[in-house]
């Protein structure tokens, strides 16, 4: 798992909601503690508009990436970083 930054693709993804919730897509961010708050944020504010298309986790432990990623239909991982 990885944080939610800009650097992972995360700003990309939230460019794409409008897109994706056009279709009959849900997307559930779900993000680990230390993730950029302005990527977040975005998350958040983009949940709020779409509220039945979009949730938003930011308070992930393993236990929830583990369970979101089993009850997914497709997963987007963030890139690992050195």
């Amino acid at each position: 798992s990885g944080l939610c930054t800009a650097d992972a693709g995360f700003a990309a993804l939230a460019d794409l909601v409008p897109r994706i919730v056009r279709n009959d897509l849900q997307l559930a961010v779900v993000a680990e503690p230390g993730s950029d708050p302005a990527i977040v944020g975005r998350f958040v504010q983009l949940a709020s508009r779409w509220s039945d298309r979009v949730a938003v986790r930011h308070d992930a432990d393993q236990g929830l990436l583990h369970r979101a990623i089993g009850g997914a239909d497709l997963v987007v991982s963030p890139l690992p970083h050195d």
